[in-house]
């Protein structure tokens, strides 16, 4: 692959880096040594170690967003991790103090979304130094785009936040920000959860795809699944979870602005996912209306969800020698078929006369009348609450 091929020019564009025109040998031979390593999967330490060679000192590559921080050559863990500080820090709108070995800095960026920086360290000032370390910054992105794992070092950090996050005694929310800061995800303006579905083969692919197109978002396995926290600032977070759902089952929940609430955000969009995978339901139409409003209620309080079934539908839910599953059929079609008798009488292939019979009965077992507007209402919110509380079961099957 040369410097001018196609591929490699959008490579560039979406690193927000333009590749050097190389006018020497010299930089033209780091320029292919660092393709080279890319594409022979030797890491983003070997580019780092090229660019130190280069320049005469140390070069850290530290991208906060993804996880991923190098040093080459290694001096010590204390340098990486003051690194790490500063590179998050720098990505945050808030007064950075340089670290006094700093040369030169360059932004590593990925669709116009900042993931960190490479950084010269104690080198004396060298004429091509933004050069090379933007060709270090190219690099990286597309070594981070070739090696989907990349950065699992830190995964178990993000799977425990998210853990205790989502647990019954969240942290407080100044420790939950002050965490997931150094995990290189700003979390104080609250956040967007996510829930996906995986497939045995999925899971390194999906976490790509959320680091590549929302590179600061908070996201982890859990068993069978992949939940993250999307910051309210990223753009397309329904263009990511449409591409994501075609792929399997995914639930978003609405943006929620409160840190102490993420928790019940994140069982909103696991809630979202059963329910809109079992009843075909679209993204957007969980995240409004009753959905939203039924799945907020069930992720903080489940038991609110069996209490609106009880005082709607439950009644006609036991089967009661075949009559009370006849019952719930013609509810189900009643409710699809916009309240028309003669419409579910031709659905159901009955009699008018036994679907006037079969509300009649509903509306004495329930209390709840089909064929007036307010029980009409309340039986239909019955229905969607049976739906959820099903969903509810699958996910406590499937360990959620």
């Amino acid at each position: 692959m040369q410097p001018g091929d196609a591929t490699y020019a959008t490579d560039a564009e979406r690193a927000g880096v333009v590749p050097l025109r190389a006018t020497d040998d010299r930089l033209r031979s780091v320029h292919l040594a660092m393709i080279v390593a890319t594409l022979d999967g030797d890491g983003i330490e070997r580019i780092a170690a090229l660019a130190a060679d280069e320049l005469g000192g140390s070069v850290a590559i530290v991208l906060p967003a993804i996880d991923v921080a190098v040093i080459e050559p290694y001096s010590s863990e204390h340098q990486l991790a003051a690194l790490r500080r500063y590179a998050s820090d720098r990505l945050l709108p808030v007064p950075v103090q340089p670290p006094p070995e700093l040369i030169a800095a360059v932004a590593v960026r990925s669709r116009n979304e900042p993931l960190g920086f490479a950084l010269l360290l104690g080198a004396d000032p060298h004429p091509r130094a933004r050069q090379i370390l933007q060709l270090a910054a190219l690099a990286a992105v597309n070594a981070i785009a070739l090696e989907p794992s990349t950065g699992r070092g830190q995964a178990p950090a993000r799977a425990a936040l998210l853990a205790d996050v989502r647990g019954a005694h969240p942290p407080p929310p100044g420790e939950i920000v002050a965490r997931a800061r150094r995990l290189g995800c700003d979390l104080s303006e609250g956040a967007t959860a996510l829930c996906v579905s995986l497939n045995a083969d999925q899971p390194d692919a999906t976490l790509a795809r959320i680091a590549q197109e929302m590179p600061c978002a908070l996201a982890a396995q859990r068993g069978a699944k992949i939940e993250a926290l999307l910051l309210p600032a990223s753009d397309g977070v329904l263009r990511l979870a449409r591409r994501l759902r075609a792929r399997g089952p995914v639930g978003l929940a609405p943006f929620e602005p409160d840190v102490s609430a993420l928790g019940r955000a994140l069982r909103f969009a696991e809630l979202a996912m059963s329910v809109g995978d079992e009843q075909e339901i679209d993204l957007e139409q969980l995240q409004s209306g009753s959905w939203r409003s039924l799945l907020k209620l069930a992720a903080a309080d489940r038991r609110e969800i069996d209490e609106l079934v009880g005082t709607t539908v439950g009644p006609i839910l036991t089967p009661d020698a075949g009559t009370r599953t006849d019952l719930r059929k013609t509810l189900c079609s009643f409710l699809a078929n916009n309240a028309s008798i003669a419409t579910t009488a031709a659905a159901m292939h009955v009699h008018r006369h036994t679907v006037g019979y079969r509300l009649a009965r509903i509306a004495e077992l329930t209390g709840h009348d089909p064929q007036t507007s307010q029980g009409h209402a309340q039986l239909s919110l019955g229905m969607q609450a049976v739906g959820l509380r099903s969903a509810m079961e699958a996910v406590d099957a499937a360990g959620g």
